[in-house]
């Protein structure tokens, strides 16, 4: 933000006042002579209101009128030359009383509130001031460090710390005169010694710094442009910028520094200095903690420290210097040191726009910069400045009102993050909210490269980003287009989301009003086109206009900024799921020389494409680009997927458009952020023979085209060509990450680079190998943007993924035998299908061998195989057949015992020792040892096949342990939880957990300890809870399996605080059942019913949760449907009278079920309402069923002769029958409801509920079979996104009628959204209008009424009273023990199988109903 200087006038605490009287009286006395004066000039001057004259000098003359300051009162007089004398200079032997000047070091921050900075200056008059002179004006003017000011300025927001050489280059633009610095002390003014002298910074000055910054400074290229603040300088010759986006990432590293320094100090109070380093912490004058380097000794106790991040020197105190925190060395130096180019140009016009632009930086402002050379013998970048800024919300110029949803630029900026290499800085190409590109440095993952981040640099919160990288594949929804070289596409899977957030955003802001805060960027606007809510992104603002981009659609609009509104938190979750694209066939149009003039037939052609393509169209990213003016590009192909059409393609067929090459003027408008992808027109089923090139894993390898083998070797040519020009030429601009990299063999190959904690290294991606490279950087050239061939041909290497191989887990051995047995061979691939990522599943052959049925075997191996490999190779059968060996070379597989218990185990040859002994390495456990050679024997083939079973590891962070000792004790014979971080060749870095606790002592033992506990049938250790203790053994449970086990009390450990937080995996449930009879019969019933489950996947609804019992009341749900009793549960007397063999027994089967026809999601139904009863309780019928609904009532009119009574076991909740309907008077499909003492039961053809008593049952009749085949008629329904406004959240009496009369005889379109519980489904319904929209409407006019019509008594008589409402939802769960017993006779465990298997559906309220309040005919 802007800042200015701030002006003060003082005296001198010494003076003293008689002299001053005297000579107040002389100059009274004196002849006054009439004389022309020049201003800057001494002279005496009357004051015409008090006819008294005063030493004084002349500041400035307008016309006849002349300002003079009066330098012993510090006032100005405005008189004419008649009011002015000369006089001798003996009248001025005595100073001046009144010292004026400039506070140094600071600058006024013009943001804060004037009032209040003005109460704290007035607070300052009359007191005592002590001070540094940094240097002098004419006439003496001051330029006054006051430390404790300063402090006070600062802290208080009031104003910022500027450097001294800053200050003092500032001064003098602004004064345009020269300064005069290292003065002697001015006479009497009370002033100490400077603490530390500020030298000039000058470039002889950074001796080590430059050594620094020539490693690891900013690599930054020709042609680079950005916006950029200067934190440093001392003239246009020298000066240091930082990337006006690093701001946040400053701000928190001087956090984390402070964090770590203020607790050092507070804790240590040793006035010793630190063993340092060149590296350290220090505290600057503002009083924040910065980055530091040490150049020089201390000098009374003050050590000189150049701030690397920002570029100028301060000598401070050495107790404010500490050691840098380790992780702060990665971090990149921020600054790098910059020169004006123009300061050599012969046009002063040119030199004096330049300096204007210097000079508003050195202000605050952010500057628009071009970068045209680098001296790398002075490392010093030369650079053009174009603009200056405010702030980064550009203010307008004046403009005429845009036309609605025009297109302008697109707001495409990255998010950083203080990581990367040794004080080695991350580089991308970014677009600013101006549409100027600018490079920045970057660390992210490849798959963070390519997002189309929202900036929130300004904002308190900020829009999440679509992840999307070429090779993605995907349906999308075309939301702008503007023409066919620029369009916006969303995400097709995200557009229901996206609607309902827009519902939920117009709903809001309609009755909410939120102001949005000044300098915020991320809003909601109100588009003057359809009075409609968006989420957008400000670019730019004058006078109460704004620009803003839809960052959901993708144009930029101009509004009012009344029409802004502040967003809501939960509102900005969401992505913002607008992204710019383009097409990936380079065409151009047919009649203009201009590529980007498209005429508007074209246009409206690809709109029409895409109108006809709603519902098929589908989107492949080829790669990215920048684009000038645009910024970030997805380059795609769009097709409609029904006619496989590309619109590309269809638009050159129709002669609209022509296919183009890469021009020079195009190469000079764009640069890629990736290299090109293509499938190569592999397709599912497709046999392709490949080179496999790299293998990631043991269900990831890279593979070469054997069909693209020229391709290859052509582009091998082109990179050797290139490189060599490379080589020579280092004033071409390039393309960030993009790079040519040379390998071990000594080639150069493309790859994408990355930096790492080496100050001396990139990680390397070869893009057309699959691999990754740590390279020196040395050995590491970015593509020139010109170089077509090298950044337009596609990736070679086809990333390819082993069907039907686990990706859970990463199996070492696997993949090195993998390496072995396909790395740089040609194999055959058959292609299975295409993933969206770009990928493609296959199978891989190599002749007759199936390599993925060989993984999966490799795969399946674990610890028991080890046990019985270790049977094996110590049977005697085999010891006796084993060969010893003749000759020994290193690393060759061998048989060797192992001293200690003389067993023989696989091992490798590590080493020779003496003539008759070798070192060598257990590979199953690890651990090495010295066999002598007669203990050595040659291994069997059948052992060579199966993988090693341990794995090398060393540890990520090593500072928990002392030595290798103290991890030893602490480690072994532990179980352990082991995170395997990555992978260096054959060994791995790992994070450990230790599992086993200290073992509890037996009087802690009691019931209810969490504990871990080691089952003895698979020696596995498992989390527990104690349930009982009783002597040497206590019962326990284990808790993520349900299983009780009896454990020794002395073998229990205690649980370790991270595995406290995790969840029970096993959830205790008990079936929710209507009628539940006691009894063993009971027991046994029940575990013949549920033991099969065991093991199996099933899926339950949970009903409630017993917080007395501590259980889940649960439903199981079979093929689709509510199973509340899968098998009947017999009473003790039931089972004795049970029926005979030869009678039909249905108590024994399965209640019936009745389904829904099926119906597809999101289309739309033609129907009819067949029972209204509020927005939450409707039923509908499909004309799609009118001819079914017509069967079933000829059949339930045709039924006849006796019918079988419906078993009362079967009366559960969903169990189907038939029913004498009294108010329909003839027989119908039901569904029972609820049964207690009395029977709820659904009409499922018609949606009206009826009762009968309990003892009244034997009405009900089962189905027959051909009634059960048919589907239910009607639908029941709740109204989607509405909820009521009474307080109690039930719907009042005018709701319902309303709802009632809205769908009461129209003919209904039906988009059903979600189904619920197995019960109801959510849908959307148009009736002539939009019953919802309705809704929305009705619902203000009810807010008014809302506590008038909650309980009318004439209404009660007509409604159910809704006892309960709770949630239920689906889980799929795993049975994994059935517990039958005494005291547990209806409970089973279940547990829940990770998250992938988890399927939560919405909640609904199910009504619990009570007889005496139900109305018939409901």
């Amino acid at each position: 933000k802007a800042s200015t200087l701030i002006h003060f006038q003082g005296q001198y605490l010494t003076i003293c006042e008689l002299d001053y009287n005297i000579l107040q009286g002389e100059i009274q006395n004196i002849p006054k002579t009439e004389a022309a004066v020049d201003i800057g000039e001494f002279c005496l001057v009357e004051d015409l209101a008090s006819a008294r004259w005063y030493r004084g000098r002349v500041q400035n003359q307008k016309e006849d009128l002349f300002d003079v300051f009066l330098i012993d009162h510090g006032n100005v007089l405005s008189v004419d030359i008649a009011h002015i004398s000369s006089c001798s200079n003996d009248l001025f032997i005595l100073p001046p009383k009144i010292v004026c000047g400039f506070l140094a070091n600071v600058l006024l921050l013009q943001s804060c509130s004037h009032s209040v900075v003005e109460q704290y200056f007035s607070s300052l008059i009359g007191k005592d001031v002590t001070g540094y002179i940094q240097a002098l004006l004419p006439h003496k003017v001051l330029l006054l460090e006051a430390p404790d000011i300063n402090n006070d300025l600062v802290r208080h927001a009031f104003g910022r710390h500027v450097d001294t050489d800053t200050f003092l280059l500032l001064v003098e633009m602004l004064t345009e005169v020269p300064l005069k610095q290292h003065v002697d002390p001015v006479p009497d003014l009370l002033i100490e010694k400077s603490r530390g002298q500020e030298f000039c910074f000058k470039p002889s000055g950074l001796q080590g710094y430059e050594d620094i910054l020539s490693f690891c400074g900013p690599r930054l290229h020709c042609g680079t442009r950005a916006k950029v603040r200067v934190t440093a300088a001392v003239n246009p010759g020298l000066f240091y910028c930082q990337m006006a986006s690093m701001e946040t990432e400053l701000w928190e590293m001087s956090k984390a520094l402070a964090a770590v320094c203020e607790y050092r100090s507070k804790a240590s109070n040793q006035k010793t200095p630190e063993n340092l380093g060149l590296l350290c912490s220090v505290k600057g004058k503002d009083g924040k903690w910065y980055r530091g380097f040490v150049q020089f000794l201390p000098i009374n106790s003050q050590v000189r420290v150049l701030f690397i991040d920002y570029g100028f020197f301060e000598s401070v105190k050495v107790e404010n210097v500490h050691r840098l925190p380790p992780n702060l060395y990665s971090t990149p130096i921020m600054a790098f040191p910059c020169s004006l180019s123009s300061l050599s140009d012969q046009d002063e016009a040119v030199k004096t726009q330049q300096l204007s632009f210097l000079k508003a930086g050195l202000l605050g402002g952010v500057l628009d910069m071009e970068i045209g050379s680098f001296d790398e013998k002075q490392h010093l970048y030369s650079i053009t400045l174009f603009g200056a800024e405010d702030n980064c919300v550009k203010e307008l110029e004046p403009i005429p009102e845009l036309p609605t949803m025009e297109v302008e630029s697109v707001i495409e900026t990255e998010e950083f993050s203080p990581q990367g290499g040794y004080l080695c800085p991350r580089y991308s190409v970014t677009s600013d909210i101006s549409g100027n590109t600018e490079e920045l440095d970057d660390n992210e993952e490849e798959e963070n490269t390519h997002k189309n981040e929202i900036s929130k640099a300004q904002a308190p919160s900020s829009f999440k980003a679509l992840c999307i990288k070429p090779g993605c594949e995907f349906a999308v929804h075309c939301s702008y287009i503007n023409s066919p070289s620029d369009f916006w596409c969303q995400p097709q899977d995200k557009v229901p989301v996206l609607e309902e957030l827009m519902d939920e955003v117009q709903q809001y802001y309609s009755t909410n009003t939120v102001p949005l805060q000044s300098g915020v960027s991320c809003c909601v606007a109100k588009s003057p086109q359809d009075g409609r809510w968006y989420r957008a992104f400000i670019t730019e603002r004058h006078k109460g206009n704004a620009r803003v981009m839809l960052v959901d659609y993708g144009p930029t609009i101009q509004i009012k900024e009344p029409s802004l509104k502040a967003i809501m938190p939960e509102y900005v979750s969401l992505e913002g799921q607008a992204f710019r694209c383009s097409f990936s066939k380079l065409i151009e149009p047919t009649d203009s020389k201009n590529r980007e003039d498209w005429n508007l037939e074209v246009c409206n052609s690809v709109k029409a494409f895409i109108r006809n393509s709603t519902h098929s169209l589908r989107c492949k990213v080829v790669s990215q680009l920048n684009v000038k003016n645009k910024g970030l590009c997805h380059v795609v192909d769009l097709y409609n997927t029904e006619t496989q059409q590309s619109v590309a393609n269809w638009l050159v067929e129709q002669g609209l458009a022509r296919e183009a090459t890469v021009s020079t003027k195009q190469l000079s408008t764009v640069s890629p952020e990736s290299f090109v992808y293509s499938s190569y027109d592999v397709s599912p089923e497709n046999e392709e023979q490949v080179f496999v090139t790299h293998v990631s894993s043991q269900w990831e390898v890279y593979c070469h085209l054997e069909r693209n083998t020229e391709i290859i070797e052509e582009l091998e040519k082109k990179i050797l060509g290139e490189s060599e020009k490379m080589m020579q030429a280092s004033t071409r601009p390039v393309v960030r990450k993009l790079c040519l990299a040379k390998y071990f063999d000594g080639k150069w190959y493309r790859g994408l680079a990355h930096v790492v904690q080496s100050p001396l290294h990139l990680s390397v991606f070869f893009v057309d190998y699959g691999n990754t490279n740590i390279s020196e950087k040395t050995h590491v050239m970015f593509i020139p943007r010109d170089s077509a061939d090298l950044l337009y041909t596609p990736m070679q290497a086809v990333r390819c993924c082993l069907v039907s191989v686990s990706k859970e887990d990463l199996y070492a051995d696997v993949k090195e035998w993998l390496d072995r047995a396909i790395l740089n061979k040609q194999v055959k691939v058959v292609i299975r299908g295409k993933n969206e990522d770009g990928s493609f599943d296959v199978e891989l052959f190599d002749g007759d061998v199936n390599i993925n049925e060989k993984v999966k075997e490799l795969i399946l191996k674990d610890e028991p195989a080890i046990l019985k490999m270790g049977d094996d190779l110590n049977s005697n059968i085999l010891k006796n057949s084993l060969k010893t060996t003749t000759s020994l070379r290193i690393n060759d597989l061998v048989l060797a015992e192992y001293e200690e218990d003389g067993a023989l185990y696989r091992s490798v040859v590590k080493d020779y020792e003496g003539n008759s002994s070798f070192k060598v390495e257990f590979i199953d456990y690890g651990n090495s040892g010295v066999v002598g050679k007669e203990n050595i024997f040659l291994i069997p083939k059948e052992y060579l096949s199966q993988p090693r079973f341990s794995i090398s590891c060393s540890l990520l962070d090593t500072s928990a342990y002392e030595n290798d000792a103290s991890f030893t004790d602490a480690v072994m014979e532990k179980p352990l939880m082991v995170d395997f971080v990555c992978q260096y060749g054959n060994r791995w870095e790992v994070k450990v957990e230790i599992l086993d606790g200290a073992i509890v002592v037996k009087e802690d033992v009691k019931q209810g300890l969490k504990c871990i506990v080691q089952v003895q049938k698979d020696n596995k250790w498992q989390r527990a809870v104690v349930q009982h203790v009783g002597g040497e053994k206590c019962k326990v449970v284990l808790v993520d399996h349900g299983i009780t086990q009896e454990i020794p009390s002395d073998l229990i450990r205690q649980q370790c605080g991270d595995l406290t937080k995790i969840p029970n995996l096993a959830v205790l449930c008990k079936m929710n059942l209507v009628r539940f009879s006691e009894g063993e019969d009971t027991h046994k019933l029940w575990r013949k019913t549920l033991k099969p489950m065991i093991g199996k996947e099933v899926t339950l609804v949970f009903v409630c949760f017993s917080e007395a019992d501590n259980l889940w009341m649960v439903e199981i749900v079979m093929n689709g449907l509510l199973q509340q009793n899968e098998e009947m549960v017999l009473s003790p007397a039931e089972t004795q009278n049970k029926a005979t063999v030869e009678e039909p027994n249905f108590d024994t089967n399965p209640p019936q079920q009745l389904a829904f026809a099926p119906i597809d999601i999101d289309k739309v139904y033609y129907g009819f309402a067949a029972a209204v009863t509020t927005p939450f309780e409707f039923c509908v019928v499909l004309e799609d069923l009118l001819l079914i609904m017509n069967k079933v009532s000829i059949m339930l009119d045709d039924l006849c002769g006796q019918m079988s009574p419906l078993p009362e076991a079967h009366l559960v909740h969903g169990s189907c029958c038939l029913l004498k309907s009294d108010s329909k008077n003839k027989w119908c499909r039901c569904e029972i409801v609820h049964a207690d003492t009395t029977v709820l039961v659904n009409l499922v053809d018609y949606g009206h509920y009826e009762c009968i008593p309990y003892k009244d049952h034997s009405k009900l009749k089962r189905l027959p079979e051909e009634l059960m085949k048919l589907p239910k008629v009607t639908y029941p329904c709740i109204l989607r996104g509405v909820k009521p406004v009474e307080v109690d959240e039930q719907w009042n009496d005018e709701a319902a009628v309303f709802f009632q009369q809205c769908l009461y005889q129209k003919n209904l379109q039906i988009f059903f959204r979600e189904f619920v519980s197995n019960t109801y489904w959510k849908v959307d319904i148009l009736a002539d209008v939009s019953v919802r929209k309705v809704y929305l409407t009705y619902f203000v006019y009810c807010v008014k009424k809302i506590f008038l019509h909650i309980l009318l008594p004439a209404f009660t008589k007509y409604w159910l009273l809704f006892i309960s409402n709770f949630g239920t939802g689906f889980l799929q769960f795993k049975i994994n023990k059935l517990v039958i017993g005494v005291e547990s006779t209806d409970m089973q465990y279940s547990r829940v199988e990770g998250q992938k298997n988890i399927v939560f559906m919405s909640c609904i309220v199910k009504r619990k109903i009570e007889s005496n309040q139900i109305r018939k005919n409901h």
